[in-house]
């Protein structure tokens, strides 16, 4: 009996996370699997293209530290100008080992890792089966399938009356005489 999706995402993403993802390429290359998770119709490519940004949108979605030791993690962050790509899972690990505290990358390793990639594997599934296999964050915010900017509430107590407002004088400047009429 094959392994269940839950169990198959878990492990592909074992592969991600030792291979690295720098884009769609690495997927389709180490866990062409996945692509099988995506209802979005087109070439394997389009498929890809959408898991990448659904691996963004599942860390971005997990918050601080988790999905930025993820990101760190599985290589999904910019290279930073004059650091360099972390090509191996030990310097990718030893980078993802920052946002807890600076432990060593070992330690990360056996205390952290698995749970954070079993923390991106729920988020993943949750936005698949929910059809949220999307780069937004909420799908809530969304009215007509257009995106609506968040609601500001308006201030507790409104303005008084423009009739209210009575125009006050400066005082005078000590330095300056008052107007006199000579």
């Amino acid at each position: 009996m094959g392994e269940s999706r839950e169990q198959q995402l878990i492990n592909d993403l074992g592969v991600l996370v030792a291979r690295g993802v720098r884009g769609p390429e690495d997927i389709l290359d180490g866990a062409p699997r996945l692509l099988t998770l995506i209802t979005k119709p087109g070439s394997e490519w389009v498929r890809a293209t959408a898991f990448y940004r659904l691996l963004h949108a599942a860390t971005d979605a997990l918050g601080t530290p988790r999905g930025d030791a993820l990101r760190a993690l599985l290589a999904l962050n910019p290279v930073i100008p004059g650091y360099g790509v972390k090509l191996t899972k030990t310097e990718r690990r030893e980078d993802a080992a920052r946002f807890y505290g600076g432990i060593a990358g070992d330690s990360f390793r056996k205390m952290f890792e698995k749970k954070l990639i079993l923390a991106l594997a729920i988020e993943l599934d949750r936005r698949l089966t929910a059809g949220e296999d999307t780069t937004h964050a909420d799908p809530r915010a969304r009215r007509n399938g257009r995106a609506t900017p968040p609601h500001r509430p308006g201030p507790q107590n409104p303005p008084p009356p423009a009739s209210a407002f009575k125009p006050t004088q400066k005082p005078a400047h000590p330095d300056k005489p008052k107007d006199t009429d000579v």
